[in-house]
């Protein structure tokens, strides 16, 4: 279904990320799966998906932050010359009402998620 694809997953490695991206793959997808902290969880999920017979790289970096993002895809770009699918699925929250949430952490929640 996605054989030749490449697709980028935002917040790829964990939770409905991880999801997307095992989908992708199984269906012939090279995923360049984003991550932002927990990189032994993505290397999991690299092995994992590689060893079923699928293509996976990961890549670190905070999608909050625009140089981040800009590295990001010219990685994946430098490997395979085009992206054909972008899944935005990154995202944080502060948990606390927005009363409560102090400024620092309304803009974080912004830039990621928006």
């Amino acid at each position: 279904m996605f054989t030749g694809r490449v697709a980028i997953v935002t917040g790829g490695a964990r939770g409905i990320g991880a999801a997307i991206t095992r989908s992708l793959a199984a269906g012939g997808a090279h995923v360049a799966a984003g991550y932002h902290n927990d990189k032994g969880t993505a290397e999991a999920l690299q092995k994992e998906i590689v060893e079923a017979g699928g293509s996976m790289s990961i890549h670190q970096g905070n999608v909050g932050e625009p140089l981040d993002c800009e590295r990001m895809v010219a990685e994946v770009l430098a490997d395979h010359d085009h992206v054909d699918i972008l899944v935005n699925n990154a995202g944080i929250t502060r948990d606390r009402t927005v009363r409560k949430m102090s400024i620092e952490d309304w803009h974080a929640v912004l830039r990621v998620n928006l």
